[in-house]
């Protein structure tokens, strides 16, 4: 599926961080619009660059399976 808001304002400059998340998050919230409740994990994994946020989503609290971001 190829979907284009059409009230999106134009994209931020490249090197304006903050512009350039909140436009992704206005971008999506069409998409995650009534998202399914299930249980979120957030934390931090050591990696040799540095610390890096994470966030774990269990689908289905009985099962094993998750998706990791």
């Amino acid at each position: 599926v190829n979907f284009h808001r059409d009230d999106l304002p134009p994209w931020p400059a490249a090197d304006d961080f903050v512009a350039q998340r909140q436009h992704y998050i206005h971008e999506r919230q069409l998409w995650n619009a009534d998202a399914p409740q299930m249980h979120t994990r957030e934390c931090v994994i050591s990696t040799a660059c540095g610390p890096v946020a994470t966030r774990i989503y269990a689908p289905q609290p009985q099962s094993q399976a998750t998706l990791y971001y």
